[in-house]
């Protein structure tokens, strides 16, 4: 548009409309939620980011893998650790000081952030069942190490139900 002068000019923008703009420019608005390669198993937690959502802390982590943080104990994590190498580091929670409530997991379990910042997989609680399904997420869409070194770490390494032995493998 032009004024009097034949100067061209733009109209004020809408504030709503400029935000929205921006932020969609950034991608603070997207979310992978319900999408196939986002996962959950477990109890459903109220509160807190679902899976296919950032993780609040995701400042915090550092690479480019993808990030399991456990909260309390799980079982399998030497088996996790062998299986996936290094395409996923395991975290202690509160070693790393992560808030449970913030993650959306109070009650314990476990939540793999993927290399984006987004939650790919939750675990609530941390048990069998759920970080087997975790294991089979994590299939569906990475390629792990080889049978023979899972095998060789599972006979060296054993399967406690506390980060102990893998803290100690990922030294």
């Amino acid at each position: 548009m032009c004024n009097g002068g034949g100067v061209l000019f733009l109209p004020p923008g809408d504030p709503a409309e400029d935000l929205a703009g921006v932020r969609k420019r950034l991608m603070l608005d997207v979310s992978y939620a319900g999408r196939p390669l986002v996962g959950s198993a477990g109890d459903t937690m109220a509160g807190g980011p679902l899976p296919g959502e950032r993780f609040p802390a995701r400042h915090s982590l550092s690479g480019t893998g993808h990030h399991l943080i456990v909260f309390g104990a799980a079982p399998r994590l030497g088996h996790l650790r062998a299986r996936w190498g290094q395409l996923v580091s395991i975290l202690d929670a509160a070693s790393a000081q992560f808030d449970a409530t913030e993650a959306g997991v109070p009650n314990g379990g476990a939540i793999l952030v993927r290399p984006d910042g987004f939650i790919g997989f939750r675990a609530v609680p941390g048990n069998e069942r759920t970080m087997d399904a975790l294991d089979a997420h994590l299939a569906a869409y990475l390629v792990p190490n080889s049978a023979s070194d899972v095998r060789q770490v599972d006979r060296t390494f054993d399967n406690r139900a506390s980060l102990d032995g893998v803290t100690a493998f990922n030294r």
